[in-house]
């Protein structure tokens, strides 16, 4: 495992979570007051090769020997399987950074050893609650804990927390940040749309002003109530124009999602062809885009088929008249017609 790709992975993760509006507790970097205590990690391509051969013991001396940055050796360690040895080393790490920036530094630590063994950043976590290194109220925690369970896996456990906390007096902004996390785990599973509208709809109760949040009930909105989102989005552009100038990549997913569901594609194509480009999104795009083409095409296929499907060569041709028999009857009706006139007038 090449440590460098583990800590570029948080980056990674956090960059998109960022973009799409998912943002989790990681995502509070810390400033660059104290530059030892950033969550910026330097590695050293050395370490990483050994990393990579699976020789952690001379990972580990070479890089105390270089002096690294100790959550280095921590995950050298913990990848070794010196679960204490790496606890205490990110223990010490967090307790000598300043106030304002440990809560940001233990969930880093916390994502780092979960990219090692999920346990082991769980157990980690709560290392840290019990030993006080760092300060949560009740609600911080029950907020992180959500947090864990969602990246654990045990979406139910998570919803249940999330639930209370919504039912309590907490509004501060790491409720949105799990929140919105454990949305996006929602939205996997359609059969959660509904749930998410109504998670959505509390959470903004909550914070009826944040626009993060505002765009995530609108982006619930897109997949069950199309037309609804459409003039939410508007609303959006006219009252906050730099956030959804800020936003337009995911804003335009959005767009393209809901006119889909309206059957609109030929608007949805031009939404998604906008961020075809995008890092996180332009994927998406390119797929829904291939999709709408394919569709076309197989309908066009459909087409030309019906189109060459022959006609049966034979045409039913009208039976010839007899024209001797026809004036034959007409001749006898007539007649029948004056025999009868005659007699009355005799009478």
């Amino acid at each position: 495992m090449n440590l460098t790709k583990t800590c570029a992975q948080v980056a990674f993760i956090a960059v998109v979570l960022s973009v799409l509006g998912f943002i989790g507790t990681v995502l509070c970097f810390a400033s660059d007051s104290n530059h030892s205590y950033t969550l910026k990690i330097q590695s050293d391509s050395e370490v990483d090769s050994l990393i990579e051969a699976h020789d952690l013991v001379k990972a580990e001396g070479l890089a105390r020997e270089k002096n690294l940055d100790p959550r280095v050796i921590a995950v050298i360690c913990a990848l070794a399987g010196k679960k204490d040895e790496a606890f205490t080393l990110f223990s010490d790490f967090i307790r000598g950074a300043p106030e304002a920036e440990k809560k940001e530094l233990a969930f880093q630590s916390v994502n780092l050893l979960r990219n090692v063994a999920v346990n082991l950043g769980d157990e980690f976590f709560r290392h840290l609650i019990s030993n006080r290194i760092i300060s949560l109220s009740d609600d911080q925690i029950s907020c992180a804990e959500v947090a864990l369970l969602v990246r654990s896996g045990k979406i139910e456990e998570a919803e249940n927390k999330m639930n209370l906390l919504l039912d309590s007096t907490y509004a501060e902004n790491d409720l949105i940040d799990v929140a919105i996390l454990l949305v996006a785990h929602l939205n996997m599973n359609l059969q959660n749309l509904n749930k998410v509208e109504k998670m959505l709809e509390r959470l903004l109760k909550k914070f009826p002003n944040n626009l993060r949040v505002k765009l995530q009930w609108i982006g619930s909105l897109a997949a069950v109530k199309p037309p609804k989102a459409l003039i939410e989005l508007d609303n959006l552009k006219k009252n906050s124009p730099e956030f959804y100038e800020k936003y337009q990549p995911f804003i335009r997913s959005l767009r393209g999602h809901a006119l889909d569901k309206m059957g609109e594609i030929d608007r949805a194509k031009t939404e998604y062809q906008e961020i075809v480009g995008h890092d996180s999104l332009g994927g998406m795009a390119k797929d829904k885009i291939e999709y709408y083409e394919a569709m076309d095409r197989l309908e066009q296929e459909l087409r030309e088929k019906i189109d060459q499907v022959k006609r049966p060569e034979y045409e039913l041709t009208p039976r010839p008249r007899r024209w001797g028999v026809i004036i034959l009857v007409n001749a006898v009706f007539i007649a029948l017609i004056l025999y009868t006139i005659y007699r009355r007038k005799k009478q």
